[in-house]
């Protein structure tokens, strides 16, 4: 344990000390994630497909706040989707349209979190993301969630679609639209995910805030439980064909990534817990102090020993 600390206290030196170059590059490197996973999925606009358009883009979500990588990204949908059909293009900007405004109502700093749910989908560890919001978010933090997964769900549809959604045969518009409401918003799985997740988030948060030894252990775990158990069952009742043990590997994955995440954000020493009571005129407090774990990096010294004599005449 002494080893990982030591570790985490080298890591936070090193960021804190070049923290003005690796947080535009991390925000360099998600934007890029973005933009790929938008233009394999749905990249029809030959513009927002150039390799210069998109170093340009990602430069730019780089140097700017994330809600500029959001805004981005929304226009990519856009953009494509009008690519593929005026259709497509109009259920995106009204679909967008409704979720930003919701976003700005409840939760306007939790852009990171609706970037994150997509990209971690598409690296096939989606469970990480509601672990992560029950661990160091707010409940209002599920709403930005949930959007991030209806977002994946309808990239993913309009992708596999595209043949169908771009064909000029005798349909109407309104046909079009109502095939994408229907399979997008009505689809069984992405409901499943849902529910699993806001379920997920809830449990984890509450445990995480209860006044108990390792709580924050404790949460991940139950959480995780939590998020499989439903998903076991909501699997059994759809009567999906997905592998039970990619779910069990990808939740393991998960798990592992909150736990590293728990140890830069909440690593406590109840070792040394400490109990304190103290009053006021109209109180009386009883205080638990629980120390964080912190160990300094060790300094290495170099002593030079050299073989060089010196005589003295006398």
């Amino acid at each position: 344990m002494s080893g990982l600390l030591e570790a985490r206290e080298k890591i936070k030196i090193f960021f804190s000390k070049n923290q003005m170059y690796i947080e535009p590059t991390l925000k360099f490197v998600l934007a890029i994630c973005v933009i790929f996973l938008l233009n394999n999925k749905i990249g029809y606009m030959s513009v927002l497909v150039n390799p210069v358009v998109v170093f340009v883009a990602a430069l730019i979500c780089a140097v700017l706040p994330m809600n500029v990588t959001l805004a981005i990204g929304a226009i990519y949908m856009i953009g494509n989707g009008f690519a593929l059909s005026l259709e497509v293009a109009i259920v995106t900007v009204v679909m967008l349209l409704l979720m930003f405004l919701l976003y700005y109502r409840f939760s306007p700093k939790d852009a990171c979190v609706i970037i994150l749910v997509p990209v971690a989908c598409a690296f096939h560890i989606p469970y990480l993301a509601p672990l992560l919001v029950g661990l160091m978010a707010a409940p209002a933090s599920m709403i930005p969630m949930a959007f991030g997964i209806i977002i994946y769900y309808f990239v993913e549809f309009v992708g596999g679609n595209s043949g169908v959604l771009a064909s000029t045969a005798d349909t109407d518009m309104f046909s079009k639209i109502n095939l994408i409401l229907e399979n997008v918003f009505s689809d069984r799985e992405m409901i499943l995910i849902l529910v699993a997740f806001l379920a997920t988030v809830v449990v984890t948060y509450m445990v995480r805030r209860l006044n108990i030894d390792y709580a924050w252990t404790m949460a991940s775990v139950v959480g995780t439980l939590t998020m499989f158990l439903i998903m076991l069952v909501g699997q059994y009742m759809l009567n999906t064909d997905k592998p039970v043990g990619g779910m069990i590997v990808s939740m393991v994955i998960s798990f592992g990534l909150a736990m590293a995440m728990q140890l830069f954000a909440f690593c406590l020493d109840y070792s040394r817990t400490e109990y304190v009571q103290f009053e006021d005129d109209e109180y009386y407090y009883y205080v638990k102090a629980v120390p964080k774990m912190n160990v300094s990096a060790t300094e290495k010294k170099v002593k030079n020993i050299t073989s060089r004599k010196k005589f003295y005449e006398e």
